[in-house]
């Protein structure tokens, strides 16, 4: 995870991406794309699980912030499948 100079990633955002390397739920997109993955999923995230983020903002990872990330991880991921 690298941050763009004056583009501070939020701890929440910064946590949903080292939970899904740390689970190896990265591991259908190709080195080379994990930055565009990245931008999706927390774009994603955004859009339609504003409530998991909130929720790791307070700092809870519960099992069905895990499970969402999970979920919608597979789902961005399998486009990138070779």
């Amino acid at each position: 995870m690298k941050q763009g100079q004056y583009q501070p990633v939020s701890v929440e955002k910064q946590v949903a991406i080292i939970y899904l390397g740390s689970k190896g739920l990265l591991s259908n997109v190709p080195v080379d794309k994990v930055k565009e993955f990245e931008s999706e999923f927390i774009e994603y995230l955004d859009a339609k699980h504003k409530d998991v983020l909130d929720t790791l903002a307070k700092g809870k990872l519960t099992d069905e912030v895990t499970a969402t990330l999970t979920e919608v991880a597979a789902e961005l991921s399998a486009k990138y499948k070779a």
